[in-house]
């Protein structure tokens, strides 16, 4: 699972408050959870949650 900083996605997307950036880290996990019991998204691109699905 690649983790995203804070940082990092304030360069990738703008200013992003610390809150905001909570809940994407709480989404991020919930998603993962949920992905291994329905398959949310393909096993080959699970690693690239923030590139592939949140940032896009």
């Amino acid at each position: 699972m690649n983790s995203m900083s804070l940082e990092s996605l304030q360069d990738a997307a703008g200013p992003v408050s610390r809150e905001t950036f909570d809940r994407l880290v709480a989404f991020e996990q919930m998603f993962q959870k949920w992905n291994r019991s329905i398959n949310l998204v393909a096993q080959s691109t699970s690693g690239d949650v923030w590139q592939r699905h949140i940032l896009d």
